[in-house]
């Protein structure tokens, strides 16, 4: 039986608006690069301090680089309900290849993903399209207007409006992270439930992170 893709813990922790990188993934990622770097004394002391709160700080460092990348996108997001939605999507995708999918939902109309252009020719690419729009229809459909609601609020706070799942994914032998983010679409009538998101592309996550990982010990070398 396939494993589904939101599991109940992953799912209350979205409810509760709270980023999920897993604890697991991060020291999983944190010991099988640390390992590939060079022990010099900053990454010794680093370990030696406290590499959980290292992973902790990496966490938030990390989810604001995926915000900031994500914040140059939302504004071209379009309502579920504008024309030529799907040549809109695929415009943004073309733009930013670090995203594999592009959705938009919309609680009257239902759930549009759009995969990577370059890579649809891909089965396995196409395959996880469909099991993304299946799995954010049924999630949405029944909360969507509740975490709607949170990012509202979020926004109103000062807070970016961004809600986060991520989580160990095999793929070829290697596990790979995987994250996918959502937001309000500004551009949706009022009182509508539409609701945007990008997938992170694994590959791409996989150079990602260990840049940003050496770019924190950096500073806290320095």
């Amino acid at each position: 039986m396939k494993k589904p893709f939101w599991n109940v813990r992953t799912k209350l922790l979205l409810t509760l608006g709270l980023v999920v990188l897993p604890a697991a993934a991060l020291i999983f990622f944190g010991f099988h690069h640390l390992e590939s770097i060079e022990r010099d004394h900053t990454v010794e002391a680093a370990i030696r301090g406290d590499f959980e709160h290292m992973l902790t700080i990496f966490n938030k460092r990390f989810s604001q680089r995926l915000y900031d990348m994500v914040d140059k996108v939302r504004p071209d997001f379009p309502s579920p309900r504008d024309e030529n939605v799907n040549e809109r999507l695929d415009e943004i995708l073309v733009a930013n290849p670090w995203a594999m999918y592009a959705f938009v939902f919309d609680k009257e109309n239902g759930t549009i993903v759009r995969a990577q252009p370059g890579k649809r020719s891909n089965p396995a690419c196409l395959i996880g399209a469909a099991r993304l729009q299946h799995s954010v229809q049924l999630w949405f459909q029944v909360e969507g207007e509740m975490l709607l609601g949170h990012m509202r609020k979020m926004q109103k706070n000062g807070e970016p409006p961004y809600i986060s799942s991520g989580e160990m994914i095999s793929r070829n032998g290697r596990e790979l992270y995987s994250n996918m983010t959502f937001f309000p679409i500004e551009t949706a009538p009022k009182g509508s439930v539409d609701i945007g998101g990008v997938m992170f592309d694994p590959e791409f996550l996989q150079q990602f992170m260990p840049a940003s990982l050496d770019a924190m010990l950096s500073e806290k070398g320095g």
